[in-house]
């Protein structure tokens, strides 16, 4: 009888004990396809009996589900009372010796490398055969009511698991790519309303107002009429070139000053920056799929990838600074302190900036305390509440 808490210790005695036993059969909720223990599970295919695999919250690779697609051997857990969640793995040969790993572990990536996990190995040496045949007998009821995947299944779990990926990763506390913070150590994303509205109003500058009113001012140039409509004076406010329009310092939420391509372009009224933008909508939900599409538009007038979040998500903030933040070198350090995010996962030189900027930042945004509280009475509170991740700018500005 042994303890077992390391993932790659356990994952060599499972490999182990598939090799040298007769049969073997299992139970788990989850599995993943490129394990080693996976994988030998195939080249022993021979050897399995009755086995039930869950799917529950899509944990589950599709590639398990084809590999054993209409199999007569693995069942799997489709929609049980509750949450399939078994992990145990039986072992036997003629000898009438047994082998049982029975503990925390599914068969998954994580469970054989990262996760803490805590099994018992227990052996036919160590006692009699109860606890072999009571749970052999509880495997065989679980194949018993689970059933063999088809085509069909396979098509629709496919379908929900890509569906429900970024769901899936956020709830496991990942956003994107980045290994960050927990969103618990995340002083932003856990502030209520009001110490949101207390940090916005702490801000050095005393700007507050100013920025509320440059938002609105943004906000009703955009319900009249396209970018590509507004006068030279305005589109350079928009896109943080032009500090005076109106009386009010425009490079709030981010001056553009610096890039020569982008002003230019600003200059000139080229069309791809209103086509951009008008993947956005003015009101209302904004989507991923939007939001691609105007990144793909605005990627298009940039042939000499002169390109970058700065200017693309100053843009967005003046239409929706509901959803966007101006994400630029004078706010990017604290905010990617407080979210625990690489710095060099928002600078072009990573060729995926654009989607990192959704998953790693408006995610964690939009999934924050203070972004879904209501929209609450006072005047001014409606203001900043109106342009609440705009208003990130003036929590984390540097300058």
């Amino acid at each position: 009888m042994k303890l077992i808490t390391e993932g790659e210790e356990l994952s060599k005695k499972i490999c182990k004990l598939i090799d040298c036993h007769e049969k073997f059969s299992f139970a788990v909720a989850w599995a993943s396809y490129e394990t080693d223990v996976f994988q030998s599970i195939i080249t022993n295919e021979n050897k399995i009996r009755k086995s039930t695999i869950g799917i529950h919250f899509y944990q589950t690779d599709t590639e398990v589900l084809e590999h054993f697609k209409n199999s007569k051997k693995i069942h799997f857990m489709l929609q049980p009372s509750g949450v399939f969640h078994p992990k145990a793995y039986l072992f036997w040969s003629k000898n009438k010796n047994w082998d049982i790993i029975i503990g925390s572990a599914n068969m998954t990536k994580g469970a054989f490398k990262n996760n803490q996990e805590i099994c018992m190995h227990i052996s036919s040496n160590d006692t009699n055969d109860d606890i072999f045949i009571e749970l052999k007998d509880t495997i065989n009821k679980l194949w018993n009511e689970s059933i063999s995947i088809t085509e069909k299944n396979i098509s629709v779990y496919s379908f929900m698991k890509s569906k429900h990926k970024n769901k899936i990763n956020v709830l496991s506390g990942l956003y994107g790519s980045s290994k960050a913070k927990s969103p618990v150590n995340s002083i932003v994303m856990n502030i209520n309303w009001n110490e949101f509205f207390e940090q916005v109003q702490a801000d050095r500058n005393h700007a507050v107002e100013d920025r509320c009113t440059i938002l609105e001012l943004a906000q009703q140039l955009f319900s009249k009429k396209n970018f590509n409509k507004m006068t030279e004076d305005e589109r350079k406010a928009i896109a943080g070139l032009n500090n005076n329009y109106m009386g009010y310092d425009w490079g709030w939420f981010g001056s553009m000053k610096g890039a020569g391509t982008f002003k230019h372009f600003i200059n000139e009224n080229f069309q791809f920056l209103s086509d951009s933008l008008n993947h956005i909508p003015f009101s209302g939900i904004v989507t991923k799929q939007q939001y691609e599409k105007a990144v793909e538009e605005y990627l298009k007038g940039f042939k000499n990838e002169r390109d970058g979040l700065g200017t693309f998500t100053r843009l967005l903030s003046m239409k929706r600074p509901d959803y966007f933040l101006c994400l630029n070198k004078k706010n990017r350090a604290g905010l990617c302190n407080d979210f625990g995010i690489k710095e060099s996962h928002l600078i072009n030189k990573d060729k995926n900036i654009y989607n990192n900027y959704w998953d790693e930042i408006i995610m964690r945004i939009q999934d924050s305390i203070w972004w879904n509280s209501p929209c609450p009475e006072d005047e001014l509170e409606q203001k900043v509440w109106k342009g609440r991740a705009a208003m990130l700018d003036s929590i984390f500005y540097e300058g």
